[in-house]
């Protein structure tokens, strides 16, 4: 009887892969220890992403009417984040159109979502170009963390 309840026991704990029924305690503490260093890394990993659901969502709500982004660029490297917008904005007097920039700059700033990521936000570039459709101002925006900016520091 003691057999069979041991056999019928040993039948009803759970199967777990690279553990077998003779496997020592040393040889499942060790098989946890590799588990919770691949959970830290993966932790590690997406604790450092930034998520640009909140930041997409707001540009649209901060941008002015006559403005378009014609790109956005987000890099993502091992000594900070930096994200480049280039637009253009076509009012048709150019210093509306300087004004707007500087509106849609500080809304930029303003923006929890971008401040809390992005602590220096400037204007790289400010030109006024001529199309087929009239006048226009182009600019390109850089926000960059802490990190970035310390590491470019650093270079110089």
């Amino acid at each position: 009887p003691l057999q069979s309840q041991l056999k019928n026991k040993l039948s009803q704990q759970p199967k777990v892969s690279g553990i077998s029924q003779r496997s020592s305690k040393e040889d499942i503490d060790k098989l946890e220890d590799e588990y919770k260093s691949k959970i830290k890394s993966l932790d590690g990993l997406l604790s450092s992403r930034i998520y640009l659901t909140e930041i997409l969502d707001t540009i649209p709500c901060i941008i002015p009417i006559n403005m378009r982004l014609v790109s956005m660029d987000l890099v993502n490297k091992e000594g900070g984040v930096s994200l480049q917008l280039e637009g253009i904005v076509a009012i048709g007097e150019r210093s509306k159109e300087m004004l707007a920039v500087n509106d849609f700059l500080v809304a930029l700033k303003n923006q929890g979502v971008f401040s809390k990521i992005f602590q220096d936000i400037s204007i790289v570039s400010i030109n006024q170009n001529e199309g087929e459709k009239g006048v226009f101002t182009s600019f390109i925006i850089l926000c960059q963390n802490q990190e970035n900016l310390a590491l470019q520091r650093r270079r110089r």
